[in-house]
């Protein structure tokens, strides 16, 4: 055949292709189309488009590499990789369009905890990095905050740096973005790790790539974007570990550790307990000599603890601020199991609901293909009896972790989670991909018949489940399940009759694959949707109430600075639109929800009557003089609806308006407000609160602030209990409900004996809803998160009325009382008669005058953090917690110059730590390049090291090598363009010859084939 027929053979194959593609592309768009999910045209035209696009082309090059006549080129190191993480970016994507995420629909990535509190956390990080900012310290988080372990937890990403390309409005488009790259470098490091470690570049290495990117565990908490860099390095560390092992190259390993430590050191932590078991793993699966594993743990040991030295700047705050928190360890509790093993073997299964809150089961799926790969792995002989023992035996000790609640809670940091339970499972799910690839990798040396019992197992299994796994798993669950095992069955069952060749049953596992991860993404994410709502992206930040809040801060700010001559102030405004509102509009308040933040702290905010979590959150929701005053809120910015019903509260002065396109924000001030600081009574260091009793806790604050009694609520009791006689009354402020099957609502009522300003605290934290009604209007309270509320003003003789709804026999209080305004006068008088006055502050620095009528002590309304330095006339004084939660301190009589400065607790320790490990690294890095022979296999740097003070020693003389040693000869040893395995035509188990090199080499050498990164 010439050339010019060769040529024309090629066009014609190549119009045949394109034929095939687009032809495909139109019939996977028509049946696409009709899905009602898909209700916007742009997803419609996304969805059908790209996914059909996508699985054609697969379809396609399935059909190219069937009919191609000559041997492929050898593909690039990075190839696949690169491959991979552009499947795992546009597959994700495909989840977010079905789910109708903007510019695809209505929906934004915001939803749970990401709406509430990472996105305004990534706001303010932002507004720092465009504006300028304190990275110490902020009083832009809650009432103020040590920035460092903040940043720690929820900030560090350098993803994070690509927030500044977008302007604020774009806030959700930015995490968006940033969260497809991440997962499309997932998949991307997945798959160097696996090409890495089995020395395959083929299409093997995408498909469990895909299924690692796509894994529910990356569904469910997507939006916890500050976990996804550790899940997405961890295939990279494990790699450089083992490259480690191999070649005794530590710089990978121990900045990609690094790397996990930095970005997020709570998950980075598992990772640390992981590589530990993984150790044990790579010490077991194949047999070492005492010498080699001795190199190999003292390889490990030196590189974990450079990678930790190398983050400890930031690791040592962040610890030492741990142990203020809710998260300051634990004991065991007794041992028992969290759920039992046979639910843990359906949370394999197809589409099964992501698990997001605590107490249900863990997020482990990530494809059934995984699951079918793991009797066929423990079957094959031709994988060796101690690499099958190792690896079924690590998934074992992960999978006992999530059955056996000890071992659950020592992966937390013997620290219960919050809800997100089984944070780690993550690494079960990688585990269990790396048995299904090296499965994959030997489907050529698999029988018949250990498919068809595998299979058989399996489908009993699945039928089991439906049986008994009760309300769980829905009918798509249990058949499409079946349905997969069925056909992953066949297509291994082909391979192993020789009946397809590897490339073309690579593609096609890849398709059934990328059609199942898929699918299962945008049917998850619209559960997710059901279960816990994604935000509209019109109700976020793009939109006019918040400009209008926006402009209302701004025109606030102005005011309160020009008032009050740089002294220090904190606004507020209602109704709260995130919990973290002072990051997300740049104020100093009070509301704040974040894991950094001191327990004691948040314990505090609930004893005074502000609604809390009783763990790391405290949140505005409404104007309460006598707390408000307390913490220096000066100004309340009020929407229509809040400033109608409390305009007439005496102690809110109309300052000004600020509106936007209709939408009217309404400023006040706090007539009432007190200073940052403030002389009071040294009897404040023997306050006790009223558990559960915010109105007995704030009376007996402000008697222990004035040392004399203060009683400011007069409380009226409960005066009736009916609708059918559900609801008893227990005594003055106490009752409980008995609901029947016709009635579970009980109506209480409370006639006012005084005229005022009322105030409610309704506690029953076992009710399903809670109204608060008066003669024009109504409250709806937290059941979870109790909060004193102001209902405005009522004259003597009204009624209050307290409607709860509960399916369960519950009890509670209601305190509902009228302010005593002439007492609440006269203590606001008390306490600003001595102010601690503020001529100067930054973020991380004070300058306040005070004069002092005797001994006494100076409370203030900042957090306690022993990062806080205090100097009275120049001399430095013992700090406390006033209120076991605000920043105090004792003075004597007379005027006193007072000096605040913050350095964070262990930073200068910790980067004197990571600059010495920093230094040890490029040493050791230097010693091993100068001092090791990298012609000798038998040379190391324990060798090197030991001939310093041995100069007798001389290195071993290199022996000849053993054809089985020729296959990883010393010159390929961490080199990225070393040949790897080829891509074979059958998958048979290969020869041991120097053209064709084991597929598992970590089993004859420890030398390193693989790609030197």
């Amino acid at each position: 055949m010439n050339q010019n027929q060769m040529n024309q053979t090629k066009l014609i194959r190549v119009l045949i292709l394109a034929v095939v593609f687009l032809s495909l592309t139109c019939l996977l768009f028509i049946g696409f189309r009709s899905d009602t999910q898909l209700s916007s045209t742009g997803q419609k035209i996304f969805y059908s488009l790209g996914l059909g696009g996508l699985l054609a082309g697969l379809a396609t090059y399935l059909l190219a590499v069937q009919t191609e006549d000559s041997k492929p080129a050898q593909k690039k190191w990075w190839f696949f990789p690169v491959i991979s993480g552009l499947m795992g970016m546009l597959c994700m994507l495909l989840g977010y369009v079905y789910m109708g995420v903007y510019p695809f629909g209505e929906r934004s990535v915001m939803t749970v905890d990401m709406h509430h509190q990472y996105a305004p956390l990534l706001a303010q990080l932002r507004d720092m990095m465009l504006n300028g900012g304190n990275p110490f310290y902020t009083f832009e988080v809650g009432l103020g905050s040590s920035f460092i372990p903040l940043f720690g937890y929820y900030l560090a990403s350098p993803f994070n740096l690509l927030l500044v390309l977008f302007p604020r409005y774009l806030l959700n488009e930015a995490v968006l973005v940033i969260t497809l790259i991440k997962n499309g470098l997932t998949a991307g490091f997945f798959a160097l790790c696996v090409q890495y470690i089995y020395r395959r570049r083929d299409a093997s290495v995408v498909i469990v790539s895909i299924m690692y990117s796509m894994m529910t565990y990356l569904i469910a908490y997507s939006w916890n974007i500050m976990w996804l860099d550790c899940v997405m390095v961890l295939p990279l560390v494990v790699m450089a570990f083992e490259r480690l092992m191999r070649t005794g190259k530590y710089l990978l390993y121990i900045l990609s550790l690094a790397y996990a430590l930095y970005s997020n050191y709570y998950i980075a932590f598992m990772i640390c307990i992981f590589l530990v078991l993984y150790f044990i793993c790579y010490c077991i699966r194949q047999k070492h000599p005492a010498s080699s594993l001795a190199r190999s743990f003292g390889r490990f040991t030196i590189g974990s603890l450079l990678a930790g030295g190398l983050v400890m700047f930031l690791l040592i705050p962040v610890y030492i601020s741990l142990k203020d928190t809710s998260a300051a360890g634990g004991t065991l509790p007794e041992i028992k199991n969290n759920f039992d093993m046979f639910a843990l073997l359906g949370r394999h299964l197809y589409n099964t609901t992501p698990t997001i809150r605590s107490g249900k089961l863990p997020n482990i799926y990530c494809g059934i293909l995984s699951v079918i790969a793991v009797p066929l792995f423990a079957a094959n002989r031709s994988i060796s009896l101690r690499r099958r023992l190792a690896y079924l035996g690590l998934l074992g000790v992960l999978a006992a972790s999530l059955v056996i609640n000890q071992f659950d809670l020592i992966w937390h940091g013997l620290h219960a989670p919050n809800d997100l339970p089984y944070r780690f499972s993550f690494l079960y799910s990688f585990v269990l991909l790396l048995i299904a690839y090296q499965t994959i990798i030997n489907l050529g040396t698999i029988t018949g018949k250990q498919i068809a019992s595998s299979a058989a197992a399996l489908i009993g299994w699945i039928i089991l489940i439906e049986k008994f796994g009760g309300d769980d798993y829905e009918f798509y669950s249990i058949y499409v399940s079946l349905l997969l095992v069925i056909i992953y069955a066949a297509v291994i069952g082909l391979i192993s009759l020789r009946k397809i060749e590897t490339r073309p049953a690579y593609i096609l596992l890849l398709i059934i694959v990328t059609t199942e991860m898929v699918f299962n993404t945008g049917s998850s994410f619209c559960m997710l949707h059901s279960n816990e709502y994604f935000t509209a992206r019109a109700d976020y930040v793009a939109n006019d109430i918040t400009k209008a809040i926006d402009k209302a801060v701004e025109l606030t700010e102005d005011i309160g600075d020009r008032e009050n001559g740089g002294d220090f102030y904190r606004l507020e405004f209602l109704p709260r639109r995130t919990t973290v509102d002072t990051a997300m509009f740049d104020y100093r308040g009070i509301t704040s929800f974040a894991s950094s933040s001191p327990q004691r702290l948040t314990k505090f905010m609930g004893y005074i009557g502000y609604a809390v979590n009783g763990v790391n959150s405290h949140l505005y929701k409404s104007f309460v003089p006598f707390t408000d005053s307390l913490l220096g809120i000066k100004y309340v910015i009020l929407d229509s609806s809040t400033s109608d019903k409390l305009q007439s509260d005496p102690y809110l002065k109309y300052v000004d308006k600020a509106e936007h396109n209709g939408i009217t924000y309404t400023i006040y001030k706090n007539t009432s407000a007190l200073p940052l600081g403030y002389f009071v009574n040294t009897s404040i260091k023997d306050w006790l609160p009223s558990q559960y009793d915010p109105i007995t806790s704030i009376n007996s604050f402000y008697s222990g602030l004035l040392n004399r009694d203060v009683e400011l609520l007069d409380l009226w009791q409960i005066s009736s209990g009916y609708s059918d006689g559900i609801g008893n009354v227990n005594g003055s402020y106490s009752f409980t409900i008995y609901p029947t099957n016709d009635n579970d609502q009980a109506t209480f009522e409370v006639r006012i004996g005084k005229s005022g300003q009322i105030f409610a605290f309704i506690d029953c934290r076992a009710a399903d809803r809670i109204e608060i009604s008066t003669a024009g209007n109504s409250w709806n309270a937290s059941t979870r998160e109790p909060y004193i509320i102001n209902t405005g003003y009522l004259q003597e003789g009204d009624t209050v009325t307290v409607t709860i709804k509960s399916d369960e026999v519950c009890s509670g209080n209601i305190y509902i009382g009228t302010l005593n305004q002439g007492l609440f006068d006269d203590a606001i008088r008390q306490l600003s008669e001595t102010p601690l006055k503020v001529t100067s502050f930054s973020d991380t620095k004070i300058t306040a005058q005070i004069n002092a009528p005797g001994n006494g002590t100076v409370f203030t309304s900042i957090p306690y953090d022993a990062g806080w330095t205090v100097k009275v006339d120049g001399k430095k004084v013992e700090t406390f917690a006033g209120g076991d939660a605000m920043l105090a301190f004792d003075t004597t009589p007379g005027q006193h110059t007072v000096e605040f400065s913050f350095a964070t607790r262990g930073l200068l320790p910790g980067a004197v730590l990571s600059l010495a490990s920093l230094a040890l690294l490029i040493l050791l890095n230097l010693f091993i390049k100068k001092c090791v022979d990298p012609e000798n296999p038998d040379d190391n740097e324990f060798a090197a090291f030991s001939r310093i003070f041995l100069p007798s020693q001389e290195i071993p003389p290199q022996e000849a090598l053993t054809p089985q040693d020729a296959t990883q000869a010393p010159e390929t040893a961490g080199d990225l363009n070393a040949p790897p395995h080829q891509e074979v035509e059958t998958l048979q188990e290969p020869t041991e010859d120097t053209d064709n090199p084991p597929q598992n080499p970590e089993e004859q050498s420890d030398t390193d084939p693989g790609p030197n990164l």
